[in-house]
């Protein structure tokens, strides 16, 4: 297996927020490139996915979530009950494709 990391001369931005956006360069070095687009895959998607995506479209960026390569866990709701990460994955990427990004499966995106 090979080594996971980047390569050449790829750009690596470290986030500490939710948003992949938030307190980074992202937005300059896309507008540098003159990128108009984005793909978004990853973990978590109802947190880091999620507000990425929702800053990506707010700033006019064409936004896609591939569905199948993102995750999350399950959670506790207010009064403890646990709740799968199949639900919160399933009504995460519904919210995602209703307001903000196109969600999209692998085989869509790949070309």
């Amino acid at each position: 297996m090979k080594d996971v990391g980047p390569v050449e001369d790829e750009v690596v931005i470290e986030k500490m927020k939710s948003s992949a956006f938030a307190n980074t360069n992202l937005e300059s070095i896309l507008n540098a490139k003159s990128c108009t687009g984005l793909v978004l895959v990853g973990f978590t998607a109802n947190e880091c996915i999620d507000a990425t995506a929702r800053d990506s479209a707010a700033k006019g960026f064409e936004t896609f979530v591939v569905g199948d390569a993102t995750a999350t866990f399950d959670l506790r709701d207010s009064s403890g009950k646990l709740v799968k990460a199949e639900r919160i994955h399933k009504l995460t990427l519904i919210n995602i494709n209703a307001f903000h990004a196109k969600v999209v499966n692998t085989d869509d995106i790949l070309v």
